[in-house]
Formats: structure tokens, sequence, C-alpha cells
């Protein structure tokens, strides 16, 4: 993030010399070798500077966290990594009925006759 943070910072100095958006990504890369941003990352962040925005930090992003979990995912989740052990080879235990199974997945009674 600190050096995206310190590229953005330049490439809003390069703006404001008056640099184009293919100068500006090759001084980047001069200045960066390996650790540049890429071409359409510096070009955004080149046309945004352009048009007049201040601030070199992304704005919040609006919508759900990728890291938000439902009760029910979870309860997925869980449901699947006990069904997983239930069939690994070296678990003696009996398997459960694919009816238990649905159950524990879905969170309700299958109406199967299994």
């Amino acid at each position: 993030m600190e050096g995206s943070l310190e590229q953005r910072y330049a490439i809003k100095f390069c703006v404001r010399l008056g640099k184009n958006a293919t100068e500006t990504f090759q001084m980047l890369q001069e200045a960066f070798k390996d650790d540049c941003i890429s071409r359409s990352q510096s070009g955004r962040w080149h046309k945004a500077f352009k048009e007049g925005q201040e601030e070199v930090v992304n704005e919040p992003r609006s919508g759900r966290s990728t890291t938000t979990r439902t009760n029910a995912t979870t309860h997925r989740r869980n449901a699947h990594d006990t069904i997983r052990t239930w069939m690994h080879p070296n678990n003696a235990r009996k398997l459960p009925t694919q009816r238990w199974c649905l159950r524990i997945f879905y969170g309700h009674h299958s109406t199967g006759n299994n």
C-alpha cells in the first residue's frame, strides 16, 4: 500500500507539471522499477488527478465487504467440514444418511425418501 500511495503522489506531481499519462507511466517505471503499479492503474489515477481529484487514497467502496459472512453461509461451511470429516478414509464412524446430511448442510429436512 505504501509503495502505491507514494506512486500516486508522483502521478499527482506529474499531472501538475503537465505530463501526459504515457510520460508519467514511463517516469514511474524508471523510478520504481519492478514495484511500479500497472499502466492501467497509473492511467486511472492520472485521469482522476487531471479531472481535479485531490485525494490520493482510495474512495470508500459501497456494498458488503468481502469478509462479511451470514449465519447461513457459516452454517453451510461448518456442515461441509463436518461431512468431509466423516468422508475421510481414516474415520471409523458410520456414514450418516443422505437425508441427515442434507438437513445439516441446508439447515432443513429433506423431502426425499433416503
